[in-house]
């Protein structure tokens, strides 16, 4: 059996079999999210999971390594934002994915947790955000 990582990059053998073996474990456990060096896969699970609430948020807020937390979403908008905030530049991040992978929710939950963390520094921001959240999906489909 392949050793279970959280980071497919770091598997010893890279194979189809054991991509697909771990992939398949972290599932069982309801892993959802798996790094591959930079990338962040997720597998939608189509069920309601217990993973995005507010301590999910202050649990990924303001952390510069990844090392010590699960792999997550809001880990890359966290860390998105940051690389925004020292550089003093955009930054993008792509969700890519087959219909019904769970594209425009994960771009939801990037969303509520730059909100998050943005409430007691600009108290409105969330009336905007949740503005663009509620046309995401007529955006998302205007680009395609």
């Amino acid at each position: 059996r392949p050793s279970e990582t959280d980071d497919l990059a770091l598997l010893s053998i890279l194979d189809e079999k054991t991509i697909v073996e771990n992939l398949k474990q972290r599932y069982i456990k309801n892993e959802f999210y798996t790094y591959i060096g930079d990338i962040l896969l997720f597998i939608n699970p189509f069920k309601t999971v217990d993973i995005y609430g507010k301590s999910d948020h202050k649990q990924y807020t303001n952390v510069s390594v990844r090392s010590n937390l699960k792999p997550h979403i809001f880990w890359i908008a966290d860390h998105t934002h940051l690389r925004m905030l020292s550089s003093h530049k955009s930054q993008n991040i792509v969700v890519s994915g087959e219909s019904g992978s769970g594209k425009t929710e994960s771009v939801k939950h990037m969303i509520s947790h730059v909100t998050y963390k943005s409430e007691s520094i600009h108290p409105f921001l969330d009336v905007k955000i949740n503005e663009v959240r509620n046309n995401i999906s007529l955006c998302w489909y205007t680009f395609l």
